[in-house]
């Protein structure tokens, strides 16, 4: 029997469902997977047996295309994710460019100097409606950028002068190496490459967070309360079976993120 899949409602949410992918993949003839185009190389490495295509392409071009099944990413989660048990023991799912990967890891080691560690951050979310709910005070951030022997490499997507007063305070608080990377732009296959080259992301409730996940990258998420706090992160926890690589930190309004020397250390 042929499936067809295609990815809906924001890049982050594509992601995320992609992982369920596979699984659907091992029980059908064939499987076509439509997604963004942002993420067509990525998807097409990552699922060697899926045929992966340019939703807006393929949907223009072959319109009339007939198959056994069909079904939306997140609709797979009724069948295949009905229970925290229904979750696989995986690290990721995702797989970035193990070369592009190196060279990027070559360069970010260059920059460090003799700091111990390569952590990305990215500290806004330009969702509508919630964005600003799920993007803490600049101050907030002071405790992380204060913790020694590490660089920092800006993984926050915007128009650069947009962020530029933003990367000026990080730097004024940071005691290790801030390094900045190009917009990688429609380029999400490079910005893989540059996410796994790191030894652990920090980073709020964003794209950024799924990628991170999804590659199986070490990392924590700055999760707001209320209702900026999204379905997948669940209400309570450190932990989301979405992502085995990632651990929450639940934020609220008056608390900064924790310190090297805190209990509940950001940096793991």
């Amino acid at each position: 029997k042929s499936i067809f899949l295609w990815g809906e409602q924001g890049l982050g949410d594509e992601i995320l469902a992609s992982g369920m992918v596979p699984e659907v993949a091992a029980l059908a003839g064939k499987c076509v997977l439509g997604c963004s185009a942002r993420l067509l190389k990525l998807f097409q490495r990552s699922f060697p047996n899926v045929e992966v295509v340019d939703l807006a392409v393929f949907l223009a071009r072959r319109g009339d295309a007939r198959f056994d099944f069909q079904s939306s990413l997140l609709d797979l989660g009724r069948m295949r994710r009905r229970s925290i048990a229904a979750f696989p023991n995986r690290r990721s799912y995702l797989r970035a460019d193990d070369a592009v990967t190196r060279e990027i890891r070559a360069q970010f080691k260059n920059q460090s100097s003799s700091t111990k560690r390569i952590v990305g951050f990215s500290w806004r979310s330009f969702a509508s409606h919630i964005g600003a709910q799920k993007t803490p005070p600049l101050d907030v951030w002071r405790p992380l950028f204060e913790t020694p022997d590490i660089a920092f490499v800006s993984l926050q997507y915007g128009a650069a002068e947009d962020l530029e007063g933003d990367l000026a305070q990080f730097r004024a608080w940071a005691r290790g190496p801030m390094i900045t990377v190009a917009d990688m732009g429609q380029d999400l296959d490079r910005q893989a490459a540059q996410m796994a080259a790191l030894d652990q992301v920090v980073t709020v409730s964003n794209t950024t967070a799924h990628l991170a996940g999804a590659l199986g990258v070490p990392g924590r998420v700055i999760v707001p309360p209320g209702r900026a706090s999204l379905w997948y992160w669940f209400k309570t926890g450190d932990y989301s079976p979405w992502y085995a690589s990632l651990r929450l930190h639940r934020w609220a309004p008056g608390q900064a993120l924790a310190g090297a020397d805190s209990p509940d250390t950001i940096i793991v």
